[in-house]
């Protein structure tokens, strides 16, 4: 299996399934979501909430789901660098998974902490507080970094233009 796995990140609400969508458009790329590979329903303890009972788990499910999807390729695969644990903390995805993902490139999409919130509440009916998901993205976006940097691959902020990432993609 030759794949070049684009790894798409954000917190829940920030666009990135937008953001994918309009990638796809631009260059022909396949794009997987984490949460669709997961059968989010068996991962979540509400599926009006976003925590996760047991987040290593949920991470080796993962892995074993996407060794069963990807082909050769490049892909796009959207997902997290951190997630909410059933106690509402933040909880960073361990560098290891990220190894064992082997991206090629790390996106991570940002938006206004008050866009998110009313993205959620319309999606979700869930009513987060502004500043729980502020200091998420922030924990998001620094863990991205970080794994970018200890992967040694192209790292690219996205907020609503897309060319930047489309353009790393195009060289890879």
């Amino acid at each position: 299996m030759s794949n070049q796995i684009i790894f798409i990140g954000g917190i829940h609400g920030s666009g990135k399934g937008t953001i994918c969508s309009r990638i796809c458009s631009e260059i022909s790329i396949e794009h997987y979501s984490a949460s669709d590979i997961l059968k989010w329903d068996e991962e979540s303890q509400d599926l009006q909430n976003k925590k996760v009972k047991d987040i290593p788990n949920t991470q080796i499910k993962l892995l074993r789901g996407l060794a069963g999807l990807v082909t050769n390729g490049k892909v796009l695969l959207d997902g997290h660098f951190c997630l909410l644990n059933s106690a509402s903390e933040i909880e960073t995805i361990p560098y290891t998974i990220f190894s064992k993902i082997n991206p090629t490139a790390i996106g991570v999409v940002l938006d206004d902490p008050s866009h998110i919130v009313n993205r959620l509440k319309k999606r979700d009916s869930q009513n987060y507080p502004i500043d729980l998901l502020s200091r998420m993205q922030e924990v998001e976006y620094e863990r991205a970094k970080e794994v970018s940097k200890l992967l040694k691959v192209p790292f690219c902020e996205i907020r609503h233009e897309i060319t930047g990432i489309v353009n790393t993609i195009k060289k890879l």
